[in-house]
């Protein structure tokens, strides 16, 4: 028979196998609640990179996706994405640029006591190619990460919110340590409060090429409260603010609605079609 090692993002986070694998057969990972990758160094100098891939066998609804306790560094790092490339699957389990049921995506609903869809408070993570759907009407993030001293990449994602919820931000970054964040190529959109929120004296966040769209008159695309903000060919749309706060003097080719894009070579005023936006 052929099993899946894992059942859920949580549950190969924390490395619960597979419930339905024969007995003789569990305990292939000999760890449990986040592992060492730096333990092996000595085997593996280049460093070694534990790769999660996330299949669209079903939706994946769990109680939260907490990253944490993980032993990382630059050379030893989680990857958590959806293979699309043939060399990795047969069929792409990836979204086109559009939200698709039939790819992976995770969804959370109310009353989940692990917190926001994914709650990242280990280092060195990075997710690339998932679909996040934070389907709260409560208060909560689609992506939150804090309590960071390392780097942290998110790229590729649609990360959306129920927009009849209170739910705040599509991604919240917010910590006193000295983290690195770059986010690229994501689409963040139906989130009460915004989608990109920085804060944290010691961090900086690198934003490239995402698009934003907001939902009601009080949200906000682009938020830096403090911390450094390096924003770079991002579009915002449909948000009370586009950009706010102080954003790096290497920001620029900002679009938005609005008359806020940031940089020398920013367009405003400026505001875009999206193709089948009705069903999304």
């Amino acid at each position: 028979s052929i099993f899946r090692a894992y059942t859920s993002l949580s549950e190969a986070e924390a490395g619960t196998e597979n419930s339905g694998i024969d007995a003789g057969l569990v305990n292939f990972d000999t760890w449990t609640d986040g592992k060492d990758l730096t333990a092996s160094d000595v085997e593996h100098p280049s460093g070694e990179q534990w790769n999660i891939a996330c299949y669209a066998d079903a939706e994946d609804t769990t109680l939260g996706v907490v990253i944490q306790d993980w032993t990382t560094d630059a050379d030893n790092f989680i990857k958590i994405y959806t293979p699309y490339l043939t060399s990795e699957v047969g069929t792409s389990q990836r979204h086109s640029g559009v939200w698709s049921d039939a790819k992976y995506h995770l969804e959370v609903s109310d009353d989940f006591p692990e917190g926001p869809p994914l709650n990242i408070s280990a280092v060195n993570v990075w997710l690339d190619g998932l679909q996040i759907y934070n389907n709260s009407a409560s208060g909560s993030y689609g992506i939150n990460a804090g309590g960071i001293t390392g780097e942290t990449k998110i790229s590729s994602c649609i990360i959306k919110n129920n927009p009849v919820g209170t739910s705040n931000y599509g991604v919240y970054i917010s910590s006193a340590d000295v983290g690195i964040y770059k986010l690229w190529n994501n689409i963040i959109y139906g989130f009460f409060d915004g989608g990109i929120y920085l804060s944290g004296a010691n961090n900086t966040l690198h934003a490239y090429n995402n698009t934003i769209v907001g939902v009601n008159d009080a949200d906000t695309c682009y938020n830096r409260n403090s911390g450094t903000f390096v924003s770079i060919n991002n579009i915002a749309q449909l948000c009370s603010v586009g950009f706010a706060g102080s954003f790096d003097d290497d920001s620029d080719y900002n679009l938005s609605d609005l008359n806020d894009a940031i940089g020398t070579s920013a367009v405003n005023f400026a505001t875009l079609g999206f193709a089948g936006a009705e069903n999304y």
